[in-house]
């Protein structure tokens, strides 16, 4: 299954640090209104596997709670 992509900026963490994650995010092409597709996950604990332009990346889910996602038919 397929998602869009949408990043959000959670209230709850400090600009500064988000400008680091949003920047990372775009350093793995997880831009907004990118297809990306959820792969699996490195264990309960563990970060998020997503697939996003033919690649695979990690995010921690700590940063997978501040993206949005809408599902799509674009696979």
């Amino acid at each position: 299954r397929c998602i869009v992509l949408t990043v959000i900026h959670p209230a709850r963490v400090d600009p500064d640090t988000w400008r680091d994650t949003s920047a990372h995010l775009e350093e793995l092409g997880l831009l907004p209104g990118e297809v990306i597709q959820k792969i699996g996950s490195a264990g309960p604990a563990g970060p998020i596997i997503l697939r996003c332009m033919g690649s695979k990346v990690a995010i921690s889910r700590e940063v997978a709670r501040s993206i949005v996602v809408r599902p799509t038919t674009k696979c």
